[in-house]
């Protein structure tokens, strides 16, 4: 919640109930400004790469402590257990992205996989995307932005393979200007937008493409968003759905999680069940 940042909406599975907690956090002299925040089983944390600090805290009590307010800047974090966490940083000086790890607990054991993101021209807008950790495979699946690609890697970084989406675009179509008295750059153009959100559960990646496919029509682009599912265990493309828009709202967020597909669209959320062959562990034959 933007307006909101310290607020959580608590929904069952079924969007029926719903409740409302506010975090408290411990230590109030940081310099707070955007404020984002994960959950993952019983714990949550608030960061803000910028400054850079961690909270963590339990859902039992939405409280949370300080445990990082130093290092590198970060610009997205996704926890993996309750201490260790992956997290794009930003390299000092130039702010290229860096895939790295952090353990809550030992602040030393600090790792950084300099290879991991592969550098077109740039190192930061062509490096931008989304990533998520599948605990079921226990793998960090990192999905570009402005390119076909995505990748693969285990909880240490250690790449297992690099992938295609179904899209054509293997290079990022970006331009970009420097902004005037600084050494900021900014987009000269709106870029090309090839993979514009993501999730993973099981062995499935959802990818909601921002390009037509070659056989969609143009009719169902007008009123839906499509999403795209790739099998992570053997790199192959599973299959599309639409996810309709409601009214002039195209979805904005989407989280998948026991065969339920969870969109944010507009205002409001959405909750879908998927079909029985994308809860299979293989591909249907046709």
């Amino acid at each position: 919640n933007y307006t909101a940042p310290l607020q959580i909406m608590e929904f069952d599975s079924a969007l029926k109930t719903r409740k409302i907690h506010r975090i408290e956090l411990k230590q109030q002299q940081l310099d707070f400004s955007s404020p984002q925040i994960r959950v993952k089983d019983q714990n949550f944390y608030v960061f803000e790469g910028i400054v850079p600090y961690i909270f963590k805290g339990n859902t039992a009590s939405w409280k949370a402590s300080l445990r990082i307010n130093s290092g590198y800047y970060f610009s997205h974090l996704v926890p993996m257990d309750s201490v260790n966490m992956a997290i794009r940083y930003m390299k000092p000086k130039k702010g290229e992205s860096l895939m790295g790890t952090l353990n809550l607990s030992d602040t030393t054991k600090v790792k950084y996989a300099p290879l991991l993101l592969q550098k077109q021209f740039d190192g930061i807008f062509d490096t931008d995307g989304s990533f998520h950790f599948n605990s079921q495979l226990n793998k960090i699946v990192y999905v570009y932005l402005y390119r076909n690609q995505y990748i693969v890697s285990d909880k240490d970084l250690n790449l297992d393979y690099r992938g295609n989406t179904i899209d054509t675009v293997s290079r990022a179509q970006i331009k970009l200007a420097k902004l005037k008295n600084s050494n900021m750059k900014t987009f000269s153009k709106p870029p090309l937008i090839v993979n514009k959100l993501s999730a993973v559960e099981g062995n499935l990646l959802y990818v909601n493409s921002a390009l037509p496919g070659l056989y969609e029509s143009e009719d169902i682009w007008k009123t839906a968003s499509i999403i795209d599912v790739y099998d992570l265990t053997n790199k192959t493309y599973r299959s599309s759905f639409p996810i309709y828009n409601i009214g002039e709202k195209t979805i904005r967020s989407m989280y998948v999680s026991n065969n339920y597909f969870y969109a944010l669209i507009g205002e409001k959320i959405v909750c879908y069940k998927l079909r029985e062959h994308l809860k299979q562990s293989s591909p249907v034959s046709k």
